[in-house]
């Protein structure tokens, strides 16, 4: 039943694909042609040294230099931008909404199936993109210094839960009021607006407003201004942001459900 939500998935993806792979492909061929490989090396111990063009020590770097939870908290922004384009799509349908409801399935159902084909589409975009940074680290030599830190499950949750958050409030927005595309390009630079003002010194009752939006706000559970990886302008501990951020992700994706099977002919 959800063979046009699939279609549109597989070519939401192959594009994905095409991007980052010609981003990785752009970045070897910059650093291979640059000559960087020989300013940086692994020493005996499999940590970065860095050195001048005459061969001389600059610098030392550990072996935890490059953190596992990083990754996946990059991989985790670029699926959000394909979730937030997939999320859009079950507001297309608006369009013909009473051939949609003559088939031979609930609106629930209907719903429910092109979630699943959505959920699928935005692991995809996510393990396309860690894939890539994990090739082109190891590409370059720099693969062994991986770390798979202590923060990979914990930062891993935020950074799904961010996709999946904002996911279900595009979703949502697109199937109450049309326009699925238009609301998921618009989110993103009012996201960030939103996120930038809660950090700004605000007369209190303003300030206030602010932060309240931003707790339906995707963008504020993970993003900071404190130079912090793990950073948020939302003043409450990180674990309350993690269980926030997925508690916002079950409500509005369940109310796009309600929602379209409420709908009107």
């Amino acid at each position: 039943m959800a063979y046009a939500e699939i279609l549109r998935a597989r070519r939401a993806l192959s594009i994905y694909a095409i991007v980052i792979g010609g981003i990785v492909a752009i970045t070897l061929l910059s650093w291979f042609l640059s000559g960087a490989q020989h300013a940086i090396h692994l020493d005996g111990s499999g940590a970065i040294v860095h050195v001048d063009q005459n061969g001389r020590h600059v610098s030392h770097m550990g072996q935890e230099a490059i953190p596992f939870s990083v990754l996946v908290l990059g991989a985790a922004y670029f699926a959000t931008i394909i979730a937030s384009i997939v999320g859009s799509w079950l507001s297309s349908e608006r369009a013909h909404i009473s051939q949609a409801w003559t088939k031979p399935i609930s609106r629930e159902g209907f719903a429910l199936s092109y979630m699943a084909v959505d959920v699928v589409t935005a692991l995809c975009a996510f393990a396309i993109f860690l894939f890539a940074e994990c090739f082109t680290l190891w590409a370059i030599g720099l693969g062994t210094l991986i770390h798979f830190d202590s923060d990979v499950l914990s930062l891993g949750l935020l950074g799904l839960g961010f996709t999946f958050a904002y996911y279900g409030v595009v979703r949502s927005l697109g199937v109450a009021f049309g326009r699925g595309g238009l609301i998921a390009g618009i989110s993103w630079p009012i996201g960030f607006v939103l996120a930038g003002l809660a950090a700004v010194r605000l007369p209190w009752v303003l300030h206030d407003i602010i932060l309240v939006l931003n707790f339906i706000n995707p963008i504020a559970y993970l993003t900071g201004f404190t130079g912090e990886r793990s950073a948020s302008v939302l003043p409450i501990p990180f674990e309350a942001r993690v269980a926030c951020e997925w508690l916002l992700a079950v409500i509005t994706t369940a109310a796009s459900v309600v929602i379209w099977k409420r709908l009107e002919d």
